[in-house]
């Protein structure tokens, strides 16, 4: 499957003011979730028993992830600025990448709100919901 990246990724190494940690089930199927989300891996570090055991992704700048092997603690939502992308092209990306590897998962929206934003809510394989929203971009 062929992602679909934000544009303008940023690979520099800079100081970051915060960025989230996942605990996840498995780091590579968690990371490639991500990567349909639009994230690249910057780095992966293997366990003790050669597997990655933590990836660090990265969208746009400050929009730094840690995925950590070790057990999901869903309920927790992050909310991601979408800069400049078509929402409704990521959401296809995200369902097709459910379909054809089947894994857990949700993809809702993306929709317009009352406050002229356009949400797309996904929900990746350990039940972390991301929110991703896009000001002033409100589809017809």
């Amino acid at each position: 499957m062929h992602a679909l990246a934000a544009p303008g990724i940023d690979h520099e190494i800079y100081p970051m003011p915060m960025f989230v940690t996942f605990t996840v089930t498995d780091p590579a199927v968690s990371a490639r979730w991500y990567e349909a989300a639009g994230f690249v891996v910057l780095a992966t570090l293997p366990g003790p028993d050669g597997p990655d055991s933590v990836v660090h992704l990265r969208r746009l700048r400050y929009q730094d992830l840690l995925l950590v092997e070790g057990d999901p603690a869903p309920g927790v939502q992050v909310c991601l600025a979408c800069g400049e992308d078509d929402l409704d092209v990521r959401a296809d990306v995200l369902r097709r990448h459910l379909a054809d590897n089947g894994v857990a998962g949700t993809v809702a929206g993306p929709r317009n709100t009352a406050w002229y934003t356009r949400d797309l809510v996904v929900t990746d394989p350990d039940g972390y919901q991301n929110a991703g929203q896009c000001s002033g971009l409100q589809a017809g």
